[in-house]
Protein backbone atom coordinates (compact mmCIF):
# COMPACT_ATOMS: atom_id res chain seq x y z
CA UNK A 1 0.00 0.00 0.00
CA UNK A 2 0.97 3.34 -0.80
CA UNK A 3 2.20 5.77 1.90
CA UNK A 4 -0.81 8.31 2.54
CA UNK A 5 -3.26 5.81 0.97
CA UNK A 6 -5.55 3.82 3.68
CA UNK A 7 -6.80 0.60 2.94
CA UNK A 8 -10.27 2.18 3.67
CA UNK A 9 -9.68 4.41 0.66
CA UNK A 10 -8.75 1.38 -1.97
CA UNK A 11 -11.39 -1.17 -3.44
CA UNK A 12 -10.41 -4.10 -5.41
CA UNK A 13 -12.72 -4.72 -8.06
CA UNK A 14 -12.31 -8.99 -9.83
CA UNK A 15 -13.90 -7.10 -12.28
CA UNK A 16 -11.49 -5.10 -13.84
CA UNK A 17 -8.35 -6.38 -12.34
CA UNK A 18 -7.64 -2.98 -10.93
CA UNK A 19 -7.87 -0.69 -7.68
CA UNK A 20 -10.35 2.26 -7.09
CA UNK A 21 -8.55 4.85 -5.16
CA UNK A 22 -10.59 7.73 -4.67
CA UNK A 23 -13.20 7.06 -7.16
CA UNK A 24 -10.38 6.91 -9.85
CA UNK A 25 -9.57 3.72 -11.23
CA UNK A 26 -6.58 2.91 -11.22
CA UNK A 27 -5.71 -0.08 -14.39
CA UNK A 28 -3.58 -2.72 -13.40
CA UNK A 29 0.36 -2.39 -14.48
CA UNK A 30 0.20 -5.35 -15.84
CA UNK A 31 -1.98 -5.09 -18.20
CA UNK A 32 -1.16 -1.92 -19.44
CA UNK A 33 2.33 -3.10 -19.73
CA UNK A 34 0.87 -6.10 -21.74
CA UNK A 35 -1.32 -3.93 -23.82
CA UNK A 36 1.68 -1.45 -24.45
CA UNK A 37 3.64 -4.84 -25.82
CA UNK A 38 1.47 -5.65 -28.57
CA UNK A 39 0.80 -2.04 -29.56
CA UNK A 40 4.98 -1.96 -29.90
CA UNK A 41 5.05 -5.63 -31.45
CA UNK A 42 1.81 -4.71 -34.72
CA UNK A 43 3.60 -1.03 -34.92
CA UNK A 44 7.39 -2.24 -35.96
CA UNK A 45 5.41 -5.30 -37.29
CA UNK A 46 4.33 -2.91 -39.97
CA UNK A 47 7.32 -1.32 -40.44
CA UNK A 48 6.50 1.80 -38.84
CA UNK A 49 8.56 4.13 -36.38
CA UNK A 50 6.49 5.63 -33.45
CA UNK A 51 6.96 9.07 -35.05
CA UNK A 52 5.08 7.82 -38.27
CA UNK A 53 3.02 5.85 -36.32
CA UNK A 54 1.84 8.73 -33.84
CA UNK A 55 1.71 10.85 -37.10
CA UNK A 56 -1.26 8.57 -38.33
CA UNK A 57 -2.75 8.32 -35.28
CA UNK A 58 -2.70 12.05 -34.68
CA UNK A 59 -0.90 11.44 -31.20
CA UNK A 60 1.90 12.68 -30.01
CA UNK A 61 5.26 10.53 -30.29
CA UNK A 62 5.84 10.75 -26.54
CA UNK A 63 2.08 9.86 -25.87
CA UNK A 64 3.10 6.83 -27.97
CA UNK A 65 5.95 5.58 -25.89
CA UNK A 66 4.27 5.67 -22.92
CA UNK A 67 1.84 3.54 -23.85
CA UNK A 68 4.32 1.01 -25.40
CA UNK A 69 5.91 1.09 -22.25
CA UNK A 70 2.59 0.60 -20.64
CA UNK A 71 2.89 4.38 -18.69
CA UNK A 72 0.24 5.67 -20.09
CA UNK A 73 -3.55 4.67 -19.94
CA UNK A 74 -4.95 5.47 -23.47
CA UNK A 75 -8.76 6.59 -23.79
CA UNK A 76 -11.15 3.74 -25.73
CA UNK A 77 -11.26 6.76 -28.29
CA UNK A 78 -7.52 6.68 -28.78
CA UNK A 79 -7.31 3.15 -28.47
CA UNK A 80 -9.89 2.87 -31.38
CA UNK A 81 -7.63 4.89 -33.46
CA UNK A 82 -4.67 3.14 -32.81
CA UNK A 83 -6.16 -0.14 -33.92
CA UNK A 84 -7.50 1.47 -37.02
CA UNK A 85 -4.30 2.80 -37.95
CA UNK A 86 -2.90 -0.57 -37.48
CA UNK A 87 -5.73 -2.42 -39.66
CA UNK A 88 -7.31 -3.87 -36.87
CA UNK A 89 -10.68 -3.90 -35.07
CA UNK A 90 -10.03 -3.17 -31.59
CA UNK A 91 -10.91 -7.11 -30.56
CA UNK A 92 -7.85 -7.63 -32.57
CA UNK A 93 -5.40 -5.13 -30.96
CA UNK A 94 -6.22 -6.41 -27.49
CA UNK A 95 -5.60 -10.46 -28.78
CA UNK A 96 -3.14 -11.52 -26.26
CA UNK A 97 -3.45 -8.70 -23.50
CA UNK A 98 -4.02 -9.89 -19.93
Amino acid sequence: MRRGVSPADVTISPWTNGRQRNNTWVVSEEIAASFGKRVRVLREKRGLSQEAFADLCRLDRTYISGIERGRRNPSLKAIRTMAGALGLSMKELFEGVG
